[in-house]
């Protein structure tokens, strides 16, 4: 069984890869006006992954845990990028059920630990609006599919992610 620590920083390094991946796969959207609605979407989802880190850092930093993004987890997210560049949009966001469920997992062992509770709450709020998001696209909601993450108080108050110019 994983200390609370471990579980901690896997919980951490998961939002390293989100952001790396979300933000990876925003800067290979092209220029059309599907692909501009993708990259603001994928823009937010970075945004909701940099926020969630930062939201992070100071449990870690209290326990004396490294918050440096892990150089292996880097190199797995620019794999998943490449994976999921190839990808059908619909393809992509069905693959987000299972990975949501594996992290809603992990979020809830460090919950059974009973401490870090109002981090363990963002941590799950965050993993269940990012499924919705996914649902509301595959279900045809494209108007609405980002409200759940940008209703996050933690997003809402974070910055927009800039976008590199071409």
């Amino acid at each position: 069984m994983p200390t609370h620590d471990e579980l901690l920083i896997e919980a951490y390094q998961g939002e390293v890869l989100g952001e790396a991946l979300f933000a990876a796969l925003a800067e290979r959207c092209g220029g059309g006006n599907a692909d501009a609605d993708r990259r603001a979407k994928l823009d937010v989802l970075t945004r909701l992954e940099r926020a969630t880190k930062d939201a992070m850092r100071p449990a870690l930093e209290r326990r004396g845990i490294d918050t440096a993004p892990d150089a292996g987890v880097l190199e797995t997210a620019a794999r998943f990028a490449d994976t999921a560049a190839a990808m059908q949009w619909r393809d992509l966001l069905a693959s987000f059920e299972p990975t949501t469920k594996k992290y809603v997992e992990v979020y809830e062992g460090l919950g059974a630990a009973g401490e870090d509770a109002q981090l363990v709450d963002l941590l799950l709020r965050h993993e269940r609006a990012l499924a919705e998001f996914a649902r509301r696209e595959l279900g045809g909601d494209a108007a609405t599919s980002m409200q759940p993450i940008l209703d996050l108080p933690h997003v809402a108050a974070s910055p927009p992610t800039p976008t590199p110019t071409r």
